[in-house]
């Protein structure tokens, strides 16, 4: 039998030319998906590095403007020419050129209006365009706007702390049927007092965390009468109970979370705190009975009067009162601070306590701290009480000195009007009493039915208030990248 060579042949090359035309188009589509990944790839790039450029231009203006707020310059002086700097009035621009590799065209274009902390009413902001050159490809450009504050420098160690409200470094979680957070204004009395036109009663109670974790903030079935900012963009309804809710007083009906009430661009810097190390120290022995500061002959030094001792331990009915001026107590043991059974601590006459404790702080039973103040279970008049004597939480400030870890723990049904400011310390709050004024720590846990009422006197220490004492450095208020081109243009 002949075989047909030429119609084998004729095949073997049909056959090959199909194969070379799969692999041709495998290939093909390989190649344009590696081609599409890496210019994605250079556009992530691209676009990361602009905002680093855009970065850069918020650093160099945010270390001018820290010349004129903390260092006592000029405009003209904080903002040198000899770094590209011009002023026009209170408005001050620069245009600052990066080099990378062989390209020198990188560069960032800054507005910082306010440059001179000269208007008390406005916070400054600064408005940057940077522009990124890349040969063979379009430029990549970013706006971005941030507005300044200064955290005012409090206390008798000046340290810049944010008395916003319940602010945590990581977590905040509410447990328990139904805690509660607003707020109200000690400058125009006692909480839920009875003013013209309604109550001290407001819905700007504040929530903050500055973790990046989508589980920062565990509403569950709280009540937040106020606002919710996180450093993340978790869909805050995931972390909202039945039960749970985000809302103002005018907020639309049917919501559970009000999207106007809730951020998600939260920063804060939370810095360490030490006792004051200038004054001399009059040493005490464990205070574990009732004791009234400042004692007769007691001097006061730059206005305080400073005292030292291992721990304070108060039980059944003991107290601490500071009848008079402004006193500071520095608790050195790892004991540190604990209130039981009806023990109390408060202030009289406008008088204030600075404690700074570097052990365990522990405030439990039914003993109040600064006072009485009124209570209220989210309205309920059976169980509302009125006070005039009830201490403003600005003239209490619990101190946490642990650079490491620290454990405070309030629990019970008693009340306390105060500052806790524990930036490494783990705050539990317990039971349900009455918390007013603003808990600042690593991780916030509230549990039970306990009620907290931010005061908004102690957020009102800002830039914008041109009573605050002493500024600290200017840090990033608000920080947004503009989108709306109506938005990009100086």
């Amino acid at each position: 039998m002949k075989t047909n060579f030429r119609s084998t042949r004729g095949s073997a090359l049909f056959v090959t030319l199909t194969f070379t035309v799969a692999l041709a188009i495998v290939v093909g589509s390989y190649m344009s998906l590696v081609s599409f990944n890496l210019k994605s790839s250079h556009k992530n790039y691209n676009s990361s590095s602009a905002m680093d450029l855009a970065d850069a231009g918020i650093e160099e203006s945010m270390w001018a403007i820290n010349r004129v707020g903390m260092g006592g310059m000029t405009a003209a002086n904080a903002y040198p020419t000899a770094r590209g700097w011009t002023i026009n009035g209170t408005t001050a621009s620069a245009t600052f050129i990066f080099s990378e590799g062989n390209v020198s065209a990188n560069r960032v274009n800054v507005q910082v209006t306010n440059c001179d902390l000269s208007d008390r009413t406005t916070r400054p902001k600064v408005k940057v365009q940077s522009i990124l050159t890349t040969p063979g490809v379009p430029n990549t450009e970013k706006w971005v706007e941030v507005a300044l504050d200064a955290t005012p420098a409090v206390g008798p160690s000046r340290v810049a702390a944010p008395f916003k409200g319940l602010v945590a470094r990581d977590s905040i979680t509410f447990n328990g049927n139904n805690p509660f957070v607003d707020s109200y204004d000690t400058r125009k009395g006692t909480y839920n007092q009875a003013l013209a036109g309604g109550t001290n009663k407001n819905d700007h109670g504040f929530v903050g965390s500055t973790s990046v974790s989508v589980n920062d903030v565990l509403i569950r079935q709280a009540d937040i009468l106020g606002y919710v900012a996180t450093y993340n963009d978790a869909d805050m309804s995931d972390n909202i109970g039945n039960n749970g809710s985000i809302l103002g007083f005018n907020s639309p009906n049917g919501l559970k979370v009000d999207p106007q009430r809730v951020s998600t661009d939260f920063t804060c810097s939370l810095p360490n705190v030490t006792a004051p190390t200038g004054p001399t120290y009059a040493p005490l022995a464990a205070i574990n009975a009732t004791l009234s500061l400042p004692r007769v002959g007691d001097v006061a030094q730059d206005g305080y009067y400073y005292y030292s001792c291992p721990s304070i331990t108060l039980s059944s009915t003991d107290s601490l009162t500071i009848t008079n001026g402004k006193v500071v107590i520095n608790v050195t043991g790892s004991n540190g601070v604990s209130t039981t059974g009806q023990a109390f601590m408060k202030t009289l006459n406008n008088a204030s306590l600075d404690l700074y404790v570097a052990g365990t702080i522990t405030l439990t039973g039914n003993g109040i701290l600064n006072g009485t103040p009124p209570l209220d279970s989210h309205g309920d008049p059976t169980k509302a009480q009125t006070n005039a004597s009830v201490q403003p939480p600005s003239n209490f400030t619990i101190w946490g000195t642990s650079t490491t870890s620290q454990t405070v723990r309030i629990s019970g049904n008693g009340a306390i009007s105060a500052v806790i400011y524990a930036p490494n310390g783990d705050i539990t709050v317990n039971g349900n009493g009455d918390v007013m004024g603003a808990i600042i720590g690593n991780t916030v846990t509230l549990s039970g039915n306990g009620i907290f009422h931010y005061d908004e006197a102690l957020g009102a220490l800002s830039f914008k208030d041109p009573t605050t004492p002493t500024l600290s450095q200017m840090v990033i208020y608000r920080w947004r990248e503009l989108m709306d081109g109506a938005e990009r243009h100086f």
